[in-house]
């Protein structure tokens, strides 16, 4: 074996070590990631039992659902209701329905139909204002992941009147009530949204 070969056999065995080392190093950074995210979630679970102001999500499901809202509603004493969709839902028509059984209940409803995919900060100022505007007391979402979104930024920021929405990213940045939120999903995804996070595009302009 001649010297230039058993150089290259040496920065080979290296190679291989550093390699091994890497992956070892990359295993041992995935366990305690691991283990951050599981102490993380005990403590916000911890935290979300002792808050005054958590309200504990309640799920509807079965046949007619929807046509129970309404009544939640007016039990609740809502007055005002703004439902936020996309234009998509509104231009079917599915969202019809719904308002008829809101109004029938007495109660007023005005609706946001211009939220855009992955909806901007300018949607959720121009739903903001709509929904003060007519004095509105609660927020359904209808539709998808950015009727959701959009909603729960309008929500932010009812709660948060003095905060923009660039703000207010990551955990326990609102720490106030936030108005009574109904969402009714139309989508077929894994239900990621269906939680109390949401995200909108840093652009200003829709």
């Amino acid at each position: 074996m001649t010297k230039r070969d058993r150089l290259q056999e040496s920065l080979s065995l290296c190679c291989a070590f550093e390699e091994e080392k890497n992956k070892r190093i990359t295993k041992e950074k995935e366990k305690m990631y691991v283990l951050w995210c599981r102490l993380f979630q005990r403590v916000m679970k911890f935290f979300m039992d002792i808050v005054p102001f958590w309200r504990k999500p309640k799920m509807i499901t079965g046949r007619d659902s929807l046509k129970k809202l309404p009544g939640m509603l007016r039990h609740k004493g809502i007055k005002n209701v703004m439902l936020v969709t996309d234009p998509g839902i509104a231009s079917l028509g599915l969202h019809e329905q719904l308002l008829e059984w809101i109004r029938e209940e007495g109660i007023e409803c005005v609706v946001y139909d211009r939220t855009t995919a992955n909806p901007t900060i300018a949607n959720v100022e121009e739903a903001l204002q709509l929904y003060r505007e007519n004095g509105c007391h609660a927020l359904i979402a209808f539709g998808g992941g950015s009727p959701m979104d959009c909603a729960k930024g309008v929500g932010a920021r009812v709660a948060r009147p003095h905060k923009k929405i660039s703000s207010m990213r990551g955990e326990l940045k609102i720490l106030k009530p936030i108005p009574p939120a109904h969402r009714r999903a139309y989508y077929g995804g894994d239900g990621k949204r269906d939680h109390p996070g949401g995200c909108a595009d840093r652009r200003e302009d829709a």
